[in-house]
């Protein structure tokens, strides 16, 4: 493994200084939960020791890593008014925005499948403009950090054709409904 890497460490039961050995670091912040070794170059040999030890952890490139700015970065590249990408619902103000990630975060840092979506989507960090997307706060919880059905809806919703689809095939649903209830009340008489 090349380049920056960010080394999560889930230390629950293990000493601090076992862990400090481990990755050759004074410098290492931990917590109750976690600790990070943030910026290892290889962290081939650490992780070795750390499957040794029998001590969880995460490793993933550093473009993986959520932002602390990307919602600025979202409201800087894209302009008003929006809407829900998920659910078109119009948010009126930028407070009522929640800028999601259409491949989540914690899926990228953790699944291939994820990173290959996010090249694919022609992304080269997970904080990239065409991973980020508004929505409304129902469906931001409702998403959460599911894939699926869930990221065509964040890349379709963007495009007005696509809802004017959805309308479409809700009104054939529920007329196809209405005609097979009359259908079956008139093969009852």
């Amino acid at each position: 493994m090349y380049g920056n890497w960010v080394l999560k460490i889930y230390p629950k039961g293990y000493k601090k200084a076992t862990i400090e050995r481990i990755c050759k670091r004074k410098d290492l912040k931990i917590q109750d939960a976690c600790c990070s070794c943030n910026y290892i170059e290889k962290p081939k040999n650490i992780i070795k020791k750390l499957k040794k030890a029998g001590i969880p952890y995460s490793c993933y490139k550093v473009e993986y890593e959520r932002a602390t700015n990307y919602r600025q970065v979202f409201f800087a590249r894209t302009s008003a008014p929006y809407r829900c990408r998920y659910c078109n619902r119009k948010l009126k103000s930028k407070k009522e925005v929640y800028v999601d990630h259409i491949i989540p975060v914690a899926k990228v840092q953790k699944k291939w499948a994820a990173r290959a979506l996010l090249k694919m989507a022609g992304c080269n960090n997970i904080n990239s403009i065409q991973n980020l997307a508004p929505a409304c706060l129902k469906c931001n919880l409702k998403k959460s950090d599911h894939m699926g059905f869930w990221i065509i809806r964040g890349w379709a919703g963007r495009y007005q054709a696509y809802w004017f689809f959805v309308w479409i095939a809700r009104i054939t649903m529920l007329l196809a409904i209405i005609g097979l209830y009359i259908w079956v009340i008139l093969a009852n008489h």
